[in-house]
C-alpha cells in the first residue's frame, strides 16, 4: 500500500501521512486508534514507532 492509499483507508490526507513517515509530527492517539482498527497494531506501539517503522507498516499493508 503507498501513501495516498493508507491516508484514504483513514479518511486523512496524504500530507498527514507523509508528516508522520518522516518524522516531522508525532501520531495522535486518535489517529493511533483508527490506525489500529486498519492495520491491528497494538496502540503502544503505534505511539512508540519511528518513522522508518512507519513507512514499513504502511507498505505492508493490503490494499482491501
Amino acid at each position: 500500500m503507498n501513501m495516498q492509499e493508507f491516508a484514504d483507508k483513514l479518511e486523512i490526507t496524504r500530507q498527514c501521512v507523509h508528516h508522520w513517515c518522516t518524522g516531522r509530527a508525532r501520531i495522535s492517539v486518535r489517529l493511533a486508534k483508527r490506525v489500529r482498527e486498519l492495520t491491528g497494531v497494538p496502540l503502544e506501539t503505534l505511539l512508540d514507532m519511528g518513522p522508518q517503522d512507519i513507512r514499513a507498516m504502511i507498505k505492508d499493508q493490503e490494499v482491501m
